[in-house]
């Protein structure tokens, strides 16, 4: 039973940052503040962040407690991904740095290390390997201060956490210096084997389970098989007849080479129309396409970033490896195509979730290359198959799995487009 003390803290807090929780968050919340151990599992754009944003003021009123005194800490698997935050939550008022190898101020770090700034982001990296940020765990104002410590995109620490970044593995470590902190951990992905793992590898106790099934009913699935000039092509003919009109597209490459030669091809085939006005200079203030990877230098991230989310943006394609993929607040992305398989069927549900997270009709293509090693079954059944609903061989192996409530067949997948027997189809 959640006690009165945890809702009215809630409910002052949502007053004061003027928000409205929505269901699930506002269980993750109260759970929070009742000092449980909390796995979130919610859909892209269904608000996670909000559940940790709320989560200092919330703890100041519920401990009695002067307004900024109660810190949360959030490890965030990308750069871009803190960038990004960071800037949304200062332009709705919220106090929040982000620290780490990005940070280079060293009056931020200073004010964060002191206690200071009640919502701190910060990488698994930094936290676990850099002696001043691990120390300053340790320190009697964090001891005082910190209330919660949240695992942002949770998925990673199984995805990434044995081989390519072990931090990720190295995060339970935490938990011995923070014994009495709830930990808070939210993805908008996960499988019985992934919940298991995370939970795991943070000595998460008497876990609340919270969540929706991740399956987006306003975005329509497809595999295709063709080369990458047709593919480029296609996309291309779009660009050339509605320059900054074209729907805003994302093109996610496995590796740098094939984001490097997508991105090419896109150039040869645009020539001229790669910019806007079409034959203005291939530089980025006129680029209509553009290419995002780790290669690139943090403030072109920004860059890029901060103008591909505005409304009117000039970018209208995007080339880019999995650094695009987490959390970017972007609602009006229409197209999410894959030059290639990710490994498995969470990667490709995250970065599909980029899609129509404004609820409009949107479009999720996989193009499908044959014999790939480096994918796992359930991918290559996917990527496959010609026979059985999209829909539910991506989602059912999920947690609070549910079948699509879709009315009309041709709203679904490629699949089942092909035998609806809607007014529209016949």
């Amino acid at each position: 039973m959640t006690s009165r003390g945890t809702m009215d803290a809630l409910v002052a807090a949502e007053e004061t940052l003027g928000l409205s929780l929505k269901e699930k968050q506002k269980e993750a919340v109260l759970a929070v503040l009742d000092g449980k151990d909390v796995f979130c599992a919610l859909p892209t754009g269904y608000g996670k962040s909000i559940i940790y944003r709320i989560l200092p003021t919330a703890f100041d009123y519920l401990l009695g407690r002067e307004p900024g005194h109660s810190i949360v800490v959030c490890i965030s698997p990308l750069n871009s991904l803190m960038i990004d935050q960071e800037r949304n939550f200062k332009s709705k008022g919220i106090a929040v740095e982000c620290i780490g190898e990005i940070q280079k101020d060293q009056g931020v770090i200073k004010r964060v290390i002191s206690g200071n700034v009640p919502l701190v982001l910060i990488t698994p990296e930094s936290i676990t390997t850099n002696p001043l940020f691990r120390g300053m765990l340790l320190s009697q104002k964090f001891k005082e201060g910190m209330v919660t410590l949240v695992v942002d995109e949770a998925h990673c620490i199984k995805t990434w956490g044995d081989n390519f970044r072990r931090s990720f593995s190295d995060l339970g470590q935490l938990r011995s210096s923070l014994p009495k902190i709830p930990v808070l951990a939210v993805t908008a992905t996960a499988t019985h084997g992934t919940y298991d793992v995370v939970t795991k590898r943070l000595a998460m106790e008497d876990v609340v389970i919270i969540g929706l099934s991740p399956c987006r009913d306003n975005i329509f699935l497809s595999v295709k098989c063709v080369t990458l000039a047709d593919f480029v092509e296609n996309i291309a003919e779009s660009v050339r007849l509605n320059n900054v009109n074209h729907p805003k597209t994302l093109v996610f490459c496995r590796t740098y080479t094939d984001c490097n030669l997508v991105y090419d091809m896109f150039e040869e085939k645009l020539g001229s129309c790669i910019t806007f006005p079409p034959g203005y200079p291939n530089s980025r203030k006129y680029r209509i396409i553009d290419l995002y990877t780790q290669a690139n230098v943090d403030q072109v991230k920004k860059e890029i970033l901060s103008e591909f989310i505005k409304e009117n943006s000039l970018i209208r394609v995007i080339t880019a490896t999995t650094a695009f993929g987490m959390g970017i607040d972007c609602p009006d992305i229409a197209n999410v195509y894959h030059w290639g398989s990710p490994h498995s069927m969470e990667e490709y549900v995250q970065e599909i979730g980029r899609a129509g997270r404004n609820q409009m009709p949107s479009y999720a293509t996989l193009i499908y290359k044959k014999g790939r090693s480096t994918i796992d079954s359930k991918m290559e059944e996917y990527g496959s198959n010609t026979n059985k609903c999209r829909r539910h061989l991506l989602y059912s192996t999920f947690m609070f799995h549910q079948e699509s409530s879709l009315e009309s067949q041709c709203k679904c997948c490629d699949i089942c487009a092909l035998t609806c027997k809607c007014m529209l189809c016949m």
